[in-house]
């Protein structure tokens, strides 16, 4: 049987910088706050090794606006993956960001459970995944990962490159540079949207060349023909 290896996020993934996650607000917020706990989840689940009919748990989003957060499951998995929808609450978009990163948490991990029970998964994955919730809290319910440091030719100076998913669900990565001993302070940081591989590709240029000056180059100007969508950028 295969392993659970995937919790796509909810449709769309992904987005243009000049085009909003939904036209329904309430789902706009969702869509953005989520996408980094729904990285998370899926940083855990290899390890969590949990047996599954199908490798990869997609979410899609319901036009109802309930009270509360409702999941809704089909009665059987699809020919290529498992399926969830969620109907998001009315008036999401004016929740403080904690509750809402609390509730997509909340709610992605329930709908994960409620698959487990009607697909008939034995206790040990259904323990798996509060295992899985609970690691995915204590990282703060937000994505962010950092590179390993890089030294600059005279080996005066250091950078890494860090890269996060923000509240407004966009990935960006960061290229930060300290000294490279004695103080601990950043001197110099240049950060770019993290839309496609060619802005990855350039930080992972300016940690290989980064000079002994503080002064870093300006962030790449990006062709509008590039922004694809991003997959598994986080290091995993």
């Amino acid at each position: 049987m295969p392993l659970l290896r995937e919790v796509e996020a909810a449709y769309p993934a992904t987005r243009f910088p000049d085009r909003a996650w939904d036209p329904d607000v309430d789902k706009a917020a969702f869509l953005a706050r989520s996408r980094g706990v729904f990285e998370l989840y899926c940083r855990g689940l290899p390890a969590a090794m949990i047996p599954a009919r199908r490798s990869m748990v997609r979410f899609f989003l319901d036009e109802d606006k309930p009270a509360g957060f409702h999941v809704r499951l089909p009665p059987k998995p699809l020919e290529a993956f498992e399926s969830a929808n969620i109907a998001v609450p009315d008036r999401f978009a004016t929740w403080a960001e904690e509750d809402q990163l609390r509730a997509c948490l909340e709610v992605i991990h329930q709908g994960l459970l409620g698959l487990g029970r009607a697909r008939g998964w034995p206790l040990a994955p259904l323990e798996a995944l509060e295992a899985l919730r609970d690691q995915v809290a204590e990282q703060g319910l937000r994505l962010w990962w950092a590179s390993a440091w890089k030294l600059s030719p005279n080996r005066r100076h250091k950078a890494r490159g860090v890269y996060r998913i923000s509240p407004d669900g966009y990935g960006r990565v960061q290229l930060e540079v300290r000294a490279a001993t004695g103080r601990d302070e950043i001197l110099a940081r240049t950060e770019v949207d993290a839309l496609c591989e060619l802005a990855l590709a350039d930080v992972q240029q300016a940690l290989v060349n980064v000079a002994a000056k503080r002064r870093l180059p300006p962030p790449p100007r990006l062709p509008d023909n590039v922004y694809r969508s991003r997959r598994r950028t986080n290091g995993s």
